[in-house]
């Protein structure tokens, strides 16, 4: 039986595919013989495999299978939508195109309308052209005619009033005639009159010629006094020159000597009542500006422009400094009346210990107890008497030197003057240093000099000797000249107080000599004026009596004109009456010829009025009527851009239907191909699902859609792998309706039928109910 199983599995398999293949659509068997050959047998059966095998590779068929089945199926649903949507397109792009049809032909009646009407107004505007000509040239014709008659009327203007002009002198003429006797008299009145005219105005040029002369030689006294005037300016302004220049020297030989006094010449000012202060011991009340300002101000000295090191001075600097303090306190000594001091070179010694000490002690601005016992205790050859400090180069503020580390001999100078005033005038420490400089207590032969810490500290060291010991080492100082010029300062302020008086006179004279200089200009000024004036009227009265002569000489030759003619007067006046009536006759001529012409003038006038009237309106019209063409023309334009515009949207519209049918006829082929492979993978999804149904022991026709199963007992196996069956019937009835479906619908779905979609869906139907007639399942067993 198991065997047995196997072979018909595979029986079952073959007629499935010959099924589906549609290889024997009316094949008919009656009866299997029992007894097949060996040969056939051979051709038909297939070695069995195991069941569990074939069950496993039916199973992994059947799943392939149905993949693609479902794979298919999608295909063939988005290629049916592709179809519906291209069907759609198709439908819209016709009705599109019958749209643009429509407009273009709208278009193109509309264009013929603009055309014809641009054309005919186009016949409007040349006709009216042609009429403006046609009139313009009547008005130029017109225009012309006026001109020549309107030259005609002012020839016979001019011919009237000549006419008249001529018998107007006629008349004046004969009335002169006829005035001859009075008009002579009148003439002989104008000739007298003219005369005494011109006597008078002879004595005017005379006397005008005087006012000339005399203005001109004022001018000229007016001009010596203005030269005078200016020598004077010159000289007084030489004088005020010299005066200065004598001023200004005698101010720079005092400056000179007040620098000597007050500045770097080593000498200082006690104030004022200085000495009655310190005796009464009111010092204080001279701590003031004004006695600061009293005892001097240090100026620089350029020649002491070298740079030192305070803290370390050679022994030539030591002593310039030393001897240069010594003769500013001296100064002051010597107004105060106390005994000098001297630099010595001793107490010089003992100074630069006494440096080295506070040095090295590292005390700053102040007295340094252990340094001065230094100095001064073991030297038994001097008694110390004082110690003054300054106020230090930190504190000095002393310009371009803000540190003690460098300074030149000048800046530490100015440093020393300014130490020695602040301890007379400003002295903090109750006047002690005050004392100590101006020498209050008396010493006879004092010694001293002085040295800078490391600091900047100036020491000013004062010390005397009982040995007398120091009188062997005083080194001499400069005589103090104060006195001599002092005096020489006095003497050169009274003589530049003079010399400014007198700058001040020469200033007062060349002032009032630049007054008369300018009064003489104005006098100069007005003498010139003066003399334009009068010449100014001499000119006038020469002009009037060339004026008055001239006039004198046509009064004389009038009257001799009229006594000549006054001579044969009746026939003059018989003559000039005969002109008066050819004058008249003449101006009667003129004035009737005048009328005619102005009347032909209104006419020509009238005329062209008439003809330019005419041509205003034709011009008008002319204009309106461009005016339309220019519309009609651009009309025109427009509907022909229409014209172009609809083509080309119907050109578009045709193109894209055609585009649309073309994606279309694409659509359905994919679509049945689509369909296609549809049917092929069902059909192997069926068969493999009967091969798996097989598989797993199915061993009857019965199993195929037969009536009857077939049995080991009904059949005679003569071979292992051969199997006889029952009658069997191969053509069903579901194999015949796919045969005719498949004929029916072989012809591709064109665009615009009816029902289209519906075929389609009717054509996969039939295709799945002819795959399910393949699968064998219209075997039937015979009786």
């Amino acid at each position: 039986m198991k065997k047995s199983s196997k072979i018909l599995g595979t029986i079952a398999m073959g007629a499935a595919a010959i099924g589906v293949a549609g290889t024997a659509t009316n094949a008919n068997a009656d009866t299997v013989n029992q007894n097949v050959n060996a040969k056939s047998s051979t051709e038909q059966v297939q070695t069995v495999k195991s069941s569990s095998q074939a069950q496993q590779e039916a199973a992994s068929s059947v799943k392939s299978s149905q993949a693609k089945v479902s794979s298919a199926s999608s295909a063939v649903q988005s290629s049916k939508a592709a179809v519906s949507s291209a069907q759609a397109n198709i439908d819209n792009a016709q009705k599109a195109a019958n749209q643009k049809n429509t407009q273009l032909t709208k278009a193109q009646q509309n264009a013929n309308d603009a055309a014809k009407a641009s054309q005919t107004q186009s016949q409007k505007v040349s006709s009216l052209q042609s009429q403006v000509s046609s009139q313009q040239k009547t008005v130029d014709q017109a225009s012309s005619s006026v001109a020549s008659v309107q030259s005609q009327v002012n020839s016979d203007k001019s011919s009237v009033a000549s006419a008249q002009s001529s018998l107007n002198n006629d008349k004046n003429e004969q009335s002169k005639l006829n005035n001859m006797p009075k008009t002579i008299q009148n003439d002989k009145n104008q000739v007298s009159q003219d005369q005494s005219k011109v006597n008078q105005d002879k004595q005017n040029v005379s006397s005008a010629q005087s006012n000339v002369d005399n203005a001109e030689s004022k001018e000229a006294q007016a001009q010596k006094n203005v030269d005078s005037a200016q020598s004077s300016v010159n000289n007084a302004q030489n004088a005020l020159n010299s005066a200065k220049n004598n001023e200004s020297n005698i101010s720079s030989k005092l400056s000179g000597v007040k620098a000597q006094l007050n500045g770097n010449d080593t000498h200082m000012t006690l104030p004022a009542g200085y000495k009655q202060a310190m005796q009464n011991g009111t010092l204080q009340d001279l701590d003031d500006p004004t006695s600061h300002a009293e005892m001097g101000v240090y100026t620089p000295n350029p020649d002491d422009n070298e740079t030192v090191d305070p803290a370390a001075l050679t022994n030539e600097q030591q002593e310039e400094l030393s001897q240069y303090a010594a003769q500013l306190i001296n100064s002051l000594r010597q107004q105060y009346g106390s005994p000098l001091l001297h630099v010595n070179s001793h107490i010089m010694s003992d100074t630069n210990t006494l440096i080295e000490q506070q040095d090295e002690d590292n005390v700053k601005g102040t007295h340094d107890q252990n340094a001065l016992t230094k100095a001064y205790a073991n030297d038994w050859d001097v008694n110390w008497d004082a110690e003054c400090m300054g106020s230090g180069i930190e504190n000095a503020n002393i310009p371009g030197n803000p540190t003690p580390t460098l300074a030149t001999m000048d800046q530490l100078k100015n440093l020393i003057y300014n130490d020695i005033r602040a301890m007379v005038s400003q002295d903090e420490a109750g006047w002690g240093h005050a004392k100590d400089i101006v020498n209050e207590q008396g010493y006879q032969n004092e010694g001293f000099a002085i040295g800078i810490d490391k600091f900047g500290y100036v020491h000013f060291e004062f010390a005397t000797s009982d040995s007398g010991k120091l009188d062997s080492t005083m080194e001499p100082l400069p005589a103090d000249n104060t006195a001599a010029l002092q005096k020489e300062a006095n003497d050169l302020q009274n003589q530049l107080t003079q010399a400014q008086n007198d700058v001040a006179n020469k200033q007062a004279a060349l002032n009032q000599a630049n007054q008369n200089l300018t009064n003489a200009k104005n006098d100069l000024t007005n003498a010139t004026n003066a003399v334009s004036q009068a010449q100014s009227q001499l000119a006038n009265a020469q002009k009037q009596l060339q004026n008055d002569e001239n006039a004198l000489s046509q009064a004389q030759a009038q009257l001799t004109k009229d006594e000549n003619a006054a001579k044969d007067l009746p026939a003059a006046q018989k003559a000039n009456n005969a002109k008066i009536a050819q004058d008249q006759q003449n101006l009667t001529n003129a004035q009737n010829k005048l009328n005619n012409d102005q009347k032909k003038l209104q006419t020509a006038q009238a005329n062209l009025t008439a003809a330019q009237a005419k041509l205003d309106q034709l011009k008008k019209e002319l204009a309106n009527a461009e005016a339309q063409q220019k519309k009609a023309d651009a009309a025109n334009t427009q509907a022909h851009k229409d014209l172009s515009n609809a083509q080309n949207a119907f050109n578009h519209a045709q193109d894209t239907l055609s585009n649309a049918k073309k994606t279309y006829a694409n659509s359905v082929a994919t679509y049945r191909q689509k369909k296609q492979a549809l049917a092929d993978a069902q059909t192997a999804l069926n068969n493999a699902q009967n091969a798996m149904s097989y598989a797993s022991g199915v061993h009857t026709t019965a199993d195929l859609g037969n009536s009857i199963a077939l049995g080991s007992h009904q059949a005679t196996i003569n071979n292992s792998d051969v199997v006889s069956a029952d009658t069997v019937s191969g053509e069903t009835t579901s194999q015949k309706t796919r045969s005719n479906n498949m004929s029916r619908k072989s012809e591709m779905p064109q665009t615009g039928e009816a029902n289209n979609n519906e075929d389609v869906a009717g054509e996969v139907a039939l295709g799945f109910a002819s795959i399910l007639a393949g699968l064998g399942l219209g075997y039937k067993r015979r009786h």
